[in-house]
């Protein structure tokens, strides 16, 4: 029996030495364009060694804040690397959970990869999410003149005036046409 204690405590030792950090990134699956995307990424390092994160992003695409849980020593860059924009974070002597946060605005509609590369003294760990993009939605709302669906968009209002003066000319020239 103690032989088994003593073998399932070295078990546990060794596994917490050598343990791989892990990575999660938190964001939707699908969004709506033009609109703020938060991401967070959890980082559990799984030692006091430093390590690096680089977090590739859409092409076009651009981080507008970021931020982590603490006080952290951590240094940011970003460049572009094969055609593609690479945001890299260095972190230094991390021994607690880190959490990254950043927001970008999505302009674009489609479906997106984003991939997270974590390199740390023990090899690479790599995490990747896929962000569908629908269109945006206008606000329809139905015009008090003709009933029609009306946006916020210049050429809908300008739709609706041709209709309007078409109505117009149309009523004008079957005034005309009546003989008195």
């Amino acid at each position: 029996m103690r032989i088994i204690i003593i073998a399932l405590i070295c078990l546990f030792v060794i596994s917490v030495v050598y343990a791989e950090p892990s990575i999660y990134r938190d964001m939707p699956s699908e969004i709506e364009e033009n609109t703020i995307l938060e991401v967070k990424i959890t980082i559990n390092p799984n030692s006091e060694e430093k390590f690096d994160l680089a977090e590739i992003i859409p092409n076009g695409w651009e981080i507008e804040t970021w931020n982590v849980n603490s006080d952290l020593d951590v240094s940011y860059e970003n460049r572009e690397f094969k055609g593609r924009v690479v945001n890299h974070w260095g972190f230094n002597s991390v021994s607690e959970k880190v959490e990254l946060k950043y927001t970008l605005t999505v302009e674009d509609y489609g479906n997106f990869d984003f991939q997270t590369i974590l390199i740390y003294p023990g090899g690479i760990y790599e995490e990747s999410n896929e962000l569908k993009v629908n269109e945006e939605k206008n606000d329809l709302k139905p015009s008090p003149i003709t009933g029609m669906l009306v946006g916020t968009h210049m050429e809908v209002l300008e739709e609706e005036l041709n209709i309007n003066s078409n109505i117009f000319s149309n009523l004008k020239e079957s005034i005309s046409s009546i003989q008195y």
